[in-house]
C-alpha cells in the first residue's frame, strides 16, 4: 500500500489514536457472542451424508447441539473422522474469517476462488460441501506486517494513482448482497479512483437483507452507492446507520429526499468539519424530522453550544419520543446548564453519554460539576446508564488539564521521607500513584453512590473518572435504595471501545456486570 499523507478529514482516525494513546482501552471489549455457525442441513447444500454411524442418523438439531460443545481445540481432529464431520466442523471454524494477507488467509481465498469457479460451471454447485457456505463473518483487514513480507517494498504514489480497486470491490459487494446483513465500510483515502458502482458488471447489486451499514468518513466511495445500500422507501431493511450525511452535496442531497426509513432504530452521525456544519445541517434536520422512530442517536464529533442547543436538541426534544439512547459532545469546556434541561425533558431516555473540552491526548479541559449535573438528569427516571468521559478534576490548585498526569497527594511532599513506609522495592512516586488512584477511585465511588444512585432508582451502571462501575442496590431491588458503586476494573479504563458499540450501531441496550472468575462480560436479555 502507498504512503498516505493524512489531512483534516481523517479526523476519526486521529481521533482515536490520541484517545488511546495514555489510556487502556479493555474494559467490554470481547463481550458479545460469535458468528453462529449455520445450520448443518443448510450447510450441507444437498450433499447427502456419506457415513451410516449413529451419529449422523441423529436428528438434525441433536446433532447440532452436540457439534457446538466440541471444544475449539478438538475440532481439527473431529474433521478428520469423514467427509461428514468435516463439514460440520467446518461450520465453526469458517464462521469467521479474516483476510489479513497471511499465509493462512490465502490459502483459505484461494479456496473460496475455486469454490466459485466451480459454481460459476456448474450451476451454482460444488462436487463436495464446501468452505463458502459456512462463512458468516467476512474482515478485509490487511496486516501491514504481512504486506512488507511479501513485496518488500511500498508501492510508488505516482504508479499507485493509476490503480483502483473499485471492479474488485464492487464485485464483492455484489456476491456478498443477496445474504449481507451487516456492512463496514472503511477505508484510509488512497491515490485512485473511489469505489464505483458502474463497475458491477452484473448490474447494480440489491441487499435484501442489510440491517447494519457503516460508511467511513474518508472511505473512497461514490455517492451512487448510497440509495443501492440504503434502499429509501417502506421497503428498506436498514436498522442501524453510522456514516457523515453531510459529506458533500450529493449525499446531502440524498439524505434531505431519503424520507422514512420504516426500521431505522440507530443513527450515529460521524466525523465532520465545523465549518461544514451549516451546509449539512439542512439534510440531516430533514432526514431526523422524517425518522423520528429513532431510538439511539450518537453525534461522534465535538459540536458547538451553539448548535447544540438551538438546532440540535431542540429538533430532537420535540419529535423523539421513542428515544432511549443519546450520546454528545460539546466542543466547549462546560455543557450549558439550559442544555442540559433540554435533555432533561427526554423521558425515555435509558443510557447517556455525555463529553466536553478537548477530546484528544493527555490534556482534559472538561471540569465536570456533579452536583449541577445531576440536579438536572434526575428526571430521568428510566435512565440505567450514565457515562461522562473527558472529565477532569480540579484540586490541590493543580490545572485541571493535568488532573491524571500529576498523581501526588500535595500534601506528601511535606512528610519526612521516614514517615512514610514503602514496600519492598517500591519508590516513592510508585508510592505516591498508587495512593492516589485508590484515592480518585474511592472520590469516583462515592459521588457514584452518594450523588447519583439515590436520585436514579433505575441506574445500573456509571462511567466517569475513567472508572466504570456498577450500582448494587438493597436486595438487588430497583427501590431507590442505593447499596454501593462498584468498580468494574482493576485500573482506570477509558472503556473507548465500549462506549461506542454500547451507543452507537453496534450493540442494543442490556446490564453489564462482574464475574467472580474475573471476565468483564456484556450479557442481554
Amino acid at each position: 500500500m502507498p504512503p498516505v499523507a493524512l489531512s483534516t478529514r481523517h479526523y476519526a482516525l486521529v481521533e482515536d489514536v490520541f484517545t488511546l494513546a495514555n489510556n487502556k482501552d479493555t474494559f467490554g471489549k470481547d463481550f458479545g457472542p460469535a458468528p453462529i455457525p449455520l445450520a448443518l442441513d443448510y450447510i450441507s447444500e444437498g450433499h447427502r451424508c456419506t457415513s451410516e454411524s449413529v451419529f449422523t442418523r441423529l436428528p438434525i438439531i441433536v446433532t447440532y447441539q452436540i457439534v457446538q460443545l466440541i471444544d475449539i481445540s478438538d475440532l481439527a481432529n473431529f474433521a478428520l473422522v469423514n467427509r461428514d464431520c468435516r463439514q460440520w466442523a467446518r461450520s465453526r471454524q469458517f464462521a469467521s474469517v479474516k483476510l489479513d494477507y497471511s499465509e493462512r488467509a490465502e490459502g483459505i481465498l484461494n479456496v473460496l476462488t475455486q469454490e466459485h469457479q466451480e459454481r460459476a460451471s456448474n450451476n451454482g454447485k460444488t462436487r463436495f460441501p464446501a468452505i463458502g457456505v459456512c462463512v458468516r463473518h467476512l474482515i478485509v483487514n490487511t496486516d501491514a506486517k504481512w504486506v512488507t513480507r511479501r513485496h518488500g517494498k511500498a508501492s510508488n504514489p505516482e504508479e499507485a494513482k493509476g490503480m483502483t480497486l473499485s471492479p474488485l470491490l464492487s464485485k464483492l459487494l455484489h456476491l456478498a448482497s443477496p445474504q449481507l446483513e451487516s456492512l463496514a465500510w472503511e477505508c484510509i483515502h488512497i491515490p485512485g479512483k473511489p469505489v464505483l458502482l458502474e463497475d458491477c458488471v452484473d448490474g447494480a447489486p440489491f441487499f435484501p437483507r442489510l440491517q447494519d451499514l457503516k460508511i467511513e468518513f474518508n472511505t473512497p466511495y461514490h455517492p451512487a452507492w448510497l440509495p443501492v445500500l440504503i434502499q429509501p422507501g417502506e421497503r428498506s431493511p436498514l436498522r442501524h446507520l453510522e456514516m457523515d450525511i453531510g459529506a458533500g452535496l450529493k449525499p446531502a442531497m440524498f439524505f434531505h429526499e431519503c424520507g422514512t426509513l420504516p426500521h431505522l432504530e440507530t443513527l450515529v452521525w460521524s466525523n465532520i468539519r465545523e465549518k461544514d456544519l451549516e451546509f449539512a445541517f439542512p439534510p440531516l434536520k430533514a432526514f431526523l424530522e422524517a425518522n423520528s422512530q429513532i431510538r439511539k442517536f450518537r453525534l461522534s464529533w465535538p459540536a458547538p453550544s451553539e448548535f447544540l442547543g438551538r438546532q440540535l436538541l431542540p429538533l430532537i426534544c420535540s419529535s423523539f419520543h421513542n428515544l432511549t439512547s443519546l450520546s454528545l459532545i460539546w466542543k466547549e469546556e462546560n455543557i450549558p446548564y439550559d442544555a442540559l434541561d433540554q435533555i432533561a425533558t427526554l423521558r425515555n431516555l435509558e443510557q447517556l453519554w455525555l463529553s466536553a473540552g478537548e477530546q484528544r491526548g493527555c490534556e482534559y479541559t472538561w471540569a465536570i460539576d456533579h452536583v449541577a449535573i445531576c440536579s438536572r438528569v434526575q428526571q430521568l427516571l428510566k435512565l440505567r446508564r450514565l457515562a461522562f468521559s473527558r472529565d477532569t478534576y480540579v484540586e490541590n490548585n493543580q490545572p485541571k488539564q493535568m488532573y491524571y498526569e500529576y498523581r501526588h497527594p500535595h500534601e506528601w511532599y511535606l512528610l519526612d521521607p521516614a514517615e512514610i513506609n514503602l514496600a519492598p522495592g517500591e519508590t516513592k512516586t510508585q508510592k505516591f500513584r498508587r495512593e492516589w488512584e485508590e484515592y480518585h477511585r474511592q472520590k469516583m465511588t462515592s459521588i457514584a453512590r452518594d450523588i447519583y444512585a439515590p436520585y436514579l432508582p433505575n441506574l445500573e451502571w456509571i462511567y466517569m473518572g475513567q472508572v466504570a462501575m456498577r450500582i448494587e442496590r438493597e436486595g438487588g431491588a430497583l427501590d431507590g435504595s442505593p447499596l454501593e458503586a462498584i468498580p468494574l476494573t482493576e485500573t482506570r479504563d477509558s472503556c473507548w471501545t465500549f462506549l461506542k458499540r454500547n451507543f452507537g450501531r453496534e450493540r442494543d441496550l442490556g446490564p453489564v456486570w462482574y464475574e467472580p472468575e474475573g471476565s468483564f462480560v456484556q450479557k442481554f436479555p
